[in-house]
């Protein structure tokens, strides 16, 4: 459904201009600064729609602390499906939610004090994009590069689309690799 949003801006009681905003559900509404979107009814429901992006921005911040920061495994097998479907695992390994218990694993087998940093994060609708700084210190062996005892850290950018609250897709490209080059030989 589209609806559309006449305003006439007048000025000293002089007619100045028609401006008119189009909005379709589901896609933002486009102002010029004339209005005030909060004044506004909520049209197709575009305050509710704030509201959940506002709630999957909160359940990925809870999965970075609790699950990538402290390897929560109860909680992580909460807020990721049972049919999520991880599109960075490995090609010919299982991409479900052993993928993420299994990342997760590793990470914490050979990283110690692991912390995540939000360095940027956008919503639109089931969807959440998130630049993330992951560090903590090489302790152990990791993919294949044994301790260096040096801290490490690698940015990330996933993209992940929520279901009911939980994880349903998640994409990422990350600089770990590189970054674990750069502990070799140390």
């Amino acid at each position: 459904m589209t609806r559309v949003l006449q305003l006439n801006h007048y000025t000293q009681g002089q007619y100045i201009k028609k401006i008119q905003y189009y909005h379709t559900c589901g896609y933002k509404l486009l102002t010029s600064g004339y209005i005030l979107l909060s004044s506004l009814p909520d049209l197709c429901g575009t305050k509710t729609q704030i509201m959940d992006i506002e709630k999957n921005k909160a359940i990925i911040a809870r999965f970075d602390q609790a699950c990538i920061e402290q390897n929560n495994a109860a909680l992580m097998d909460e807020l990721v499906s049972d049919r999520v479907i991880n599109h960075a695992a490995q090609p010919g390994k299982p991409n479900g939610k052993e993928s993420f218990h299994h990342f997760l694993d590793a990470l914490h087998a050979g990283l110690s004090g692991i912390k995540v940093t939000v360095l940027h994060q956008a919503a639109e609708n089931d969807l959440v994009m998130t630049h993330k700084l992951i560090s903590g210190m090489h302790t152990s062996h990791l993919f294949g590069v044994p301790a260096s005892g040096q801290p490490i850290s690698f940015e990330a950018i996933e993209i992940i689309r929520l279901e009911n609250g939980k994880y349903a897709e998640h994409w990422v490209q990350s600089n770990m690799a590189a970054a674990l080059g750069t502990l070799q030989g140390h």
